[in-house]
């Protein structure tokens, strides 16, 4: 389940509305460039090899207390949160965006071989992701999510024969990486509680209206008593 928030527009966990915020699974998706090259990391061998040990026992860590219920809570202070869970998922975001950075400031030592144990680990988290058997993973995201790894492929091998263009394959692989994340937020804005985005606007502008008669009738802090 984990592995799906991987993919890019998968807001929802298939749950009905009202269990849907109290059940969510972190929101954990930095950009399937982010993803492919933190993958990578873990095979460049420009990183030293008890570096990657370490980051690998980080992510360990962070996976145990998505899942655990004693890390869980003391990652929020000894309590349970209120609405959204998983109120440390950024962390994990930051992990996986210094690997990828780190692996891309290092990937002249990348060689053709190291793409075969992450394409093979591509395709075991593929197969865990089973997108033909689950309704909220968008078929059509998650070849969004391949094209734009395709991309960062293409970039490097591109880079290595033609080293003056090197520029032309970064801003290749940093306009995937930003069209991924806009396309995901869009997907968020548009789906989160099923309201469409239009409604959400007019509600908006009925709230201001509720807001400012409030403040009419109180010019301090909100008290109920002067609703009446």
């Amino acid at each position: 389940e984990l592995l799906r928030k991987l993919v890019c527009g998968t807001f929802t966990t298939g749950l009905a509305p009202g269990e849907e915020v109290l059940h969510m699974l972190p929101s954990i998706y930095c950009g399937a460039v982010t993803s492919f090259f933190a993958l990578l990391y873990f095979f460049n061998s420009g990183i030293s090899l008890r570096r990657r040990i370490a980051t690998a026992l980080g992510f360990v860590v962070m996976y145990l207390s998505f899942s655990l219920n004693g890390l869980y809570v003391i990652w929020h202070a000894f309590n349970y949160p209120s609405l959204f869970p998983y109120r440390f998922a950024f962390l994990l975001c930051f992990m996986m965006v210094a690997c990828a950075g780190e692996c891309w400031r290092n990937r002249a030592a990348l060689k053709l071989w190291n793409f075969i144990p992450a394409a093979a680990a591509l395709g075991i988290a593929l197969l865990l992701i089973d997108p033909l058997g689950t309704p909220y993973v968008s078929k059509k995201m998650l070849a969004l999510d391949l094209s734009a790894m395709a991309v960062c492929v293409l970039a490097l091998l591109w880079e290595r024969k033609r080293p003056r263009w090197r520029s032309v394959a970064a801003v290749a692989v940093c306009l995937a990486q930003l069209s991924l994340i806009f396309i995901n937020d869009m997907e968020h804005i548009n789906r989160a509680g099923s309201i469409p985005l239009e409604e959400h606007a007019l509600s908006c502008i009925t709230d201001q209206a509720i807001i400012d008669t409030i403040q009419d009738s109180d010019g301090g802090f909100y008290r109920i008593n002067d609703m009446n």
